[in-house]
């Protein structure tokens, strides 16, 4: 009897000892591994970022709905009439400004603000003399030519961009010309005209 009892003893001191491990072991554990940390964790992840992808966005489904015209009982009985096509608005050509190379030239030099704020959105027509004639820097296909006033020591011009390649081959250097193109910039470097054709 004696020996049952021992070994019942064993038995139940061997059970205590492994739940007396098993309890040290949860015990000692980290706390970030512990039930009780780690589900309110992985909620608040999951908050951020569901509120991330919302773009921190209301969800309220009070957004104003359009109101509803009630039918009268004149509207049911007479067909509802298209309304009339709107006119397309005409489109207003942009003005054309006459102006010499040499006054154009002279108003960026003087007041280039002044002189933006003038030819800013409008087609300059510009009569002067042939500096060159080179190709774009971009597009060789591309030609400019440049207009002054004829001075011999002038470092600035009119730029008139965008011509093709055919009409740059007749332009004579030094020769008059008149050139038409839309105001494009103006400043330390010249007047550059974009879309410019030779008149």
């Amino acid at each position: 009897m004696t020996d049952n009892t021992t070994l019942t003893d064993a038995k139940r001191d061997g059970k205590a000892q492994a739940a007396a491990d098993k309890a040290y072991r949860k015990a000692s554990r980290p706390w970030f591994k512990k039930k009780r940390f780690m589900i309110p964790l992985i909620i608040i992840v999951i908050a951020i970022i569901s509120s991330m992808a919302n773009g921190g966005k209301s969800t309220s489904s009070a957004t104003a709905t359009p109101a509803t015209e009630v039918p009268t009982a004149t509207s049911a009985a007479a067909p509802a009439a298209a309304p009339a096509p709107a006119a397309a608005p005409a489109k207003t050509a942009p003005e054309v400004v006459q102006v010499e190379a040499g006054q154009l030239l002279a108003d960026f030099k003087g007041n280039e603000a002044a002189a933006d704020a003038k030819y800013k959105g409008k087609v300059l027509q510009v009569t002067g003399f042939v500096n060159k004639v080179d190709t774009e820097f971009l597009d060789k296909d591309q030609y400019i030519v440049r207009v002054d006033n004829g001075d011999k020591y002038n470092f600035l011009h009119v730029n008139c961009n965008d011509l093709a390649a055919a009409r740059a081959a007749t332009i004579v250097p030094g020769s008059a010309i008149t050139v038409r193109g839309t105001f494009q910039d103006g400043g330390d470097l010249g007047v550059e005209l974009k879309a410019c054709e030779v008149l």
